[in-house]
């Protein structure tokens, strides 16, 4: 029981504006009942009575160790006597106990999916996978591992058929902490399924702040807000590197206020430096898709260097910030990139561009475009306004070209554009300061640059 005057509530005292942010959202969330003891009720959560307490059934989508169906998170237990479910984490005697330390130089061993589950137990912990792991498809209703406060070392292995579907945020980890780290992990086969209004969803993770290193994703994420093969959304400072997403991202759109971001990596993404990465995405939405981009639908302050993208972003009338690399994009270096996306949409199209589009002036508001280039196709319907081969609006970029031929845009406000034949001769991009040494490879006169990582062979 909660007494006092005026906010308060059996669960969440009062639901407020905060400076800028958004009201407060309760879901599935649970208070005694004000008749047995607890409360009061202010419509903020839902009281169950002290029998309700005790049924697991009784808490939808909580995911419980003593079942299966809702997925293998095991965050919760409720036993048969038991009042009222107990985090797992808390009764040890509920998980296996994992060979090592759990220190960077001694980590846990993860070799089944029971090990996997027992992460909860000290979630700051050093990790490794030992052995590949199937869940089988089985669909989860919350992020396997919530929360990762530690470091995860895939040690190259696999984590096949993940399935989730979540109300709020999530992947195979629901948020990485800034101090977390995950490196040399592959998911494959993934379904990551948003519900109602949700915020961020990803293979990888829902919310990452923490660095990425030699991830590799492949399977399906949709939903309606931040949306991304990799990540929903990346708060850094951090770093992105050796990652590569092969991706289907549908957005629904759900009658809301405002709306979301949808990237081949990242949906949202603010500080953060991504390198020798790429994204090979099919993307789709419906009337008025808004910011979606190969490498992330909206990138704040950061940097892309060595990476490339290939796929489609589809969408109906009235889109609006969608670019073969980045839909939106302020302060960001882009560097030695190149882009090969077909945009198509429907009447009355905004601010579509091979490489970067920005509906607010300036692509990337003070930061360099070079070394670059575009090929994709562009396709928009009747109406359509500040439709660029390359680069919709920004500061002048520095070597950088589009296809003129196979995107059907003669025009960009910035960049050069070329037919497909010169874009296929190294001298052109010699000539221009490119660096062939290092960075890039030409198959001359049969293939555009590529990027000397991809390892190209020429015939």
């Amino acid at each position: 029981m909660v007494a006092g005057e005026g906010h308060v509530g059996g669960l969440i005292g009062g639901d407020f504006w905060i400076g800028d942010s958004s009201q407060a959202t309760t879901s599935h969330c649970c208070f005694l009942d004000p008749n047995e003891g607890g409360g009061p009720d202010n419509g903020l959560g839902q009281y169950l009575s002290a029998a309700q307490m005790a049924v697991a059934d009784n808490f939808v989508g909580w995911d419980f160790i003593e079942r299966t169906s809702d997925g293998i998170a095991n965050t919760w237990s409720l036993p048969d006597g038991a009042p009222y479910p107990l985090p797992s984490a808390l009764k040890t005697d509920l998980l296996p106990e994992l060979e090592g330390r759990g220190t960077s130089d001694s980590p846990y061993l993860i070799r089944s999916i029971a090990d996997f589950c027992a992460m909860s137990r000290h979630p700051s912990a050093c990790y490794r996978l030992d052995a590949d792991l199937d869940l089988g498809g089985a669909r989860q209703n919350c992020p396997p591992i919530p929360l990762l406060v530690g470091h995860f070392d895939g040690g190259g292995h696999s984590i096949t058929g993940l399935s989730l579907t979540h109300p709020c945020y999530g992947g195979l980890f629901g948020v990485v902490h800034s101090s977390a780290s995950i490196r040399d992990l592959t998911v494959v086969d993934a379904n990551i399924t948003g519900m109602e209004e949700d915020y961020a969803m990803g293979i990888l993770a829902g919310v990452n702040q923490g660095d990425i290193t030699n991830c590799h994703v492949q399977g399906r994420v949709r939903g309606n807000k931040c949306l991304g093969g990799l990540a929903g959304v990346c708060f850094g400072p951090l770093n992105v590197s050796r990652c590569t997403a092969v991706v289907s991202i549908i957005r629904v759109p759900v009658p809301m206020a405002g709306g979301g971001y949808v990237g081949g990596l990242v949906g949202w993404s603010d500080a953060t430096a991504y390198s020798d990465c790429c994204a090979s995405a099919t993307i789709a939405g419906g009337d008025r898709f808004w910011g979606a981009g190969g490498v992330a639908g909206c990138m704040c302050i950061g940097a892309i260097s060595r990476c490339f993208t290939l796929g489609s972003i589809s969408a109906g009338q009235e889109a609006a910030s969608l670019g073969g690399l980045a839909g939106v994009a302020y302060e960001v270096t882009i560097r030695n990139c190149y882009a090969g996306v077909d945009i198509t949409t429907g009447v009355k199209a905004r601010y579509i561009a091979g490489l970067v589009a920005n509906p607010y002036g300036g692509a990337t508001m003070g930061g360099p475009i070079e070394y670059c280039y575009s090929r994709g196709a562009i396709c928009v319907g009747e109406g359509s306004e500040d439709i660029q081969g390359f680069v919709a609006h920004g500061s002048t970029p520095k070597s950088c070209f589009w296809d003129a031929q196979t995107s059907g845009i003669q025009v960009s406000s910035f960049g050069t554009g070329l037919p497909t034949a010169v874009m296929q001769k190294g001298q052109t991009y010699k000539q221009a300061g490119w660096d062939f040494t290092n960075t890039w490879s030409i198959c001359d006169g049969k293939d555009y640059p590529r990027l000397r990582w991809e390892q190209v062979e020429c015939e």
